[in-house]
């Protein structure tokens, strides 16, 4: 499933990966859209998203531009550099276009999260 994180004027484009978390995948596609704010914490960009979700297949670790959603911040991540993963993190998808819009946030940014046309 592909969507957009919108901030401002400016998208960053994801791919949410089903096989890779069945249940933030599904919970995803029937809340977008969903507006929301974002912001660093660490090497990763943060969407604030409270799926009330539990954890499965969780990662020793990521690298730049992975996708996944922490349940300790309930929020949506983007991994900004290599980085190791905590047990609270799973990975959903990949960034595919506009990493470097999420690596300019600063500060709490307010953003749109978004189907992308024809998903």
């Amino acid at each position: 499933m592909r969507c957009r994180l919108i901030l401002g004027s400016d998208l960053i484009e994801l791919e949410i990966r089903r096989h890779l978390a069945p249940a933030v995948a599904g919970k995803l596609k029937r809340i977008l859209p969903v507006d929301s704010f974002a912001f660093k914490k660490g090497s990763s960009l943060f969407v604030k998203l409270d799926l009330g979700i539990g954890g499965t297949r969780n990662v020793d670790e990521f690298v730049r531009g992975d996708l996944f959603y922490d349940l300790l911040q309930e929020a949506l991540g983007i991994a900004l550099s290599d980085a190791s993963a905590s047990s609270s993190q799973i990975k959903v998808g990949r960034v595919e276009g506009g990493i470097q819009t999420a690596e300019s946030v600063v500060g709490v940014t307010p953003v749109r999260l978004a189907p992308s046309s024809g998903s």
